[in-house]
């Protein structure tokens, strides 16, 4: 068991041929782990695999908290959104843009607190 808290983090700019097919306000993402007081982002781009260590967390449009509790290994599309999928575990080959895997992430949640407030209720 890792424990490992991470926060997603989701850009609208983006330079990339498709990003043109995307939601207007989130084109990227990547992720973002805390070390030793310093933020590490691991970003998968054009040029491969970016990691980055700085003291604050980057920029964003939009940013969400992940518990990641174990390490998952299978295929992944080489994408920003397969890495990040890679990383926190979701297996749907649905989920291809950042918006998709944002508003997975937020269902997920949300259908989880609403069958901890069933279980509560009953």
């Amino acid at each position: 068991m890792l424990g490992v808290t991470a926060f997603i983090v989701y850009r609208s700019g983006n330079d990339h041929w498709i990003s043109r097919f995307l939601h207007p306000e989130i084109k990227h993402c990547f992720i973002c782990f805390i070390d030793r007081g310093n933020w590490v982002s691991v970003d998968y781009t054009l040029d491969g695999i970016s990691v980055t260590v700085s003291n604050n967390l980057p920029e964003g449009v939009y940013y969400q908290r992940v518990d990641i509790d174990r390490l998952r290994l299978w295929p992944v599309f080489p994408t920003c959104v397969g890495m990040v999928k890679h990383i926190i575990g979701v297996k749907n080959p649905f989920i291809l843009t950042p918006w998709q895997l944002l508003k997975s992430i937020d269902y997920g949640k949300q259908s989880q607190k609403t069958k901890e407030n069933k279980r509560r209720k009953g």
